[in-house]
């Protein structure tokens, strides 16, 4: 069960001290220790022989706080009846010392009773500093505490034209409060909790007050002190169990200039009912907030779906163009370059460009693939072997120097090729070379070689590889060698 602590001055309204007279505040100009007290040095103190401060309270534990000094004398505490005597005597003073203490108690109304016992004038005094008590309730976890400022319409004034209202008031919290000097006239707190607390103001002009809960008479508590003090706690009361109870308290002047101040409530509510101005979250704002966070979610999700998805609407479009047009690194065949007439370039053997530029270009054969697509298929009768092209269906020619329509002469003395010599080798068996091979044009005059080689302004005329001493001619391959096409192994 959750526990609260309470702990009230020895000005409280709730610590009744009997015979009134008997009992004075402390004195901090005739006292050089008063400062020691709590509180900024007060206490109440008497002398008198059974003079007695009573305290009742609601919970399962007490204490009672004050001093031990060289004038103090013996004292008992009574609670609920059952008396234990004790002395106030010490020969240095210290202050802060628990005078009655008891814990554990049976969770409920007691009374706790000091009673000044003192046989000897030189040790007469007993004071009280504070008063502790601890309230547990019956809940498993800690009910709000809602505090209702003076102007709630849960406070009901009787008659209304006895109190007025305070709207600048030093001391109170939010600065306001009601009061009266009407006696009989009451302030009644109509709440949902099973604990509560009232608080108002003590002063010199401050009345006694009679103190109802549920209809049922408390008692009467004295608000008439030395000092004004503030925010001061004039009643608390718990187990009051479920439901709606009412806080009733009357003016009972003992003049006409004395006033009764009430400042503001504070309820432990362990019902549903806990709207109020300083309270939690009504059930729309709860259910406001609630709708907010479903539908942020939501938004959130149809964010991170919609992302994905594009992401991935990119991804496939960059597969897609990447696998649209896939490379074939299989080679096609393709036709040499056999130039036309040089009407029809606009080239002279020995001459630069005539006006006529519309040269043509290598094309390729009309029955030859792509250089990107797979082999074709040929019937048997056009293939030499599985796989295999028969280079003699579409034998090439190369150009040669005495061929009068070429303007371009390649680099040696060339022959058609032949079936023979266009048979590829087979595996194991050497390579058939070209019939140009170890020829050499150094025999040649320098006419003929010009006259054979093609003319580009602005660069030297090309003669061909040049010789050197130290290595034998090379010539370049084969045409049809450097054209075969790559095949299937069988």
């Amino acid at each position: 069960m959750p526990d609260f602590k309470f702990t009230i001055d020895d000005i409280n309204p709730m610590i009744i001290y009997e015979p009134s007279s008997a009992w004075r505040p402390g004195n901090k100009s005739a006292d050089p220790e008063a400062s020691n007290y709590s509180n900024n040095g007060t206490f109440t103190l008497c002398q008198q022989r059974g003079a007695t401060a009573t305290f009742k309270f609601n919970g399962t534990g007490v204490g009672i706080y004050g001093a031990k000094r060289s004038n103090h004398g013996t004292y008992t505490a009574n609670l609920d009846g059952s008396i234990n005597r004790f002395d106030g005597y010490s020969q240095n003073s210290i202050f802060n010392q628990p005078l009655f203490e008891a814990s554990s108690l049976q969770n409920g109304p007691h009374t706790l009773v000091l009673t000044n016992t003192q046989t000897n004038s030189n040790f007469s005094y007993l004071d009280i500093d504070y008063v502790t008590w601890n309230v547990s309730l019956e809940d498993d976890i800690l009910p709000p505490t809602i505090t209702y400022q003076d102007y709630d319409p849960r406070f009901s004034y009787e008659p209304s034209d006895a109190w007025t209202a305070q709207t600048s008031v030093n001391g109170y919290q939010n600065q306001s409060g009601h009061r009266t000097t009407q006696a009989n006239a009451t302030v009644t707190l109509t709440f949902n909790g099973e604990e509560v607390r009232i608080f108002g103001l003590v002063g010199p002009n401050a009345s006694p007050y009679v103190v109802t809960v549920d209809n049922s008479t408390v008692g009467t508590f004295n608000g008439t002190t030395r000092d004004m003090s503030s925010g001061v706690m004039l009643y608390e009361t718990s187990n009051l169990g479920p439901g709606q109870h009412t806080l009733t308290l009357m003016n009972t002047p003992n003049g006409t200039a004395q006033t009764l101040f009430i400042a503001y409530a504070v309820v432990t509510d362990n019902t549903t009912d806990v709207s109020s101005d300083s309270s939690s979250l009504s059930s729309g704002a709860i259910a406001g907030i609630a709708v907010g966070a479903v539908v942020g979610l939501a938004a959130l999700a149809l964010i991170v779906f919609f992302w994905r998805r594009g992401k991935k609407d990119n991804h496939s479009r960059r597969m897609s163009l990447d696998m649209a047009s896939p490379l074939d690194i299989r080679t096609a065949l393709v036709d040499p370059f056999v130039s036309h007439s040089s009407t029809d370039t606009g080239f002279n053997p020995a001459g630069p460009p005539t006006s006529d530029t519309s040269a043509s270009v290598p094309r390729m054969r009309s029955d030859s693939t792509s250089l990107t697509n797979a082999w074709p298929s040929h019937p048997s009768s056009s293939t030499d072997g599985p796989g295999r092209r028969n280079p003699s269906m579409t034998p090439l020619m190369l150009a040669s120097s005495s061929d009068e329509d070429s303007p371009f002469p390649t680099s040696s003395y060339s022959t058609p090729l032949t079936a023979q010599s266009q048979a590829r080798s087979r595996k194991g068996q050497p390579t058939v070379l070209p019939a140009s091979e170890n020829q050499s044009m150094q025999h040649l005059p320098a006419e003929e070689l010009r006259s054979t080689r093609m003319v580009v302004e602005g660069r030297e005329q090309d003669f061909g590889p040049v010789p050197t001493p130290d290595v034998d001619d090379v010539l370049p391959p084969n045409y049809d060698q450097a054209i075969e096409p790559l095949h299937q192994r069988s």
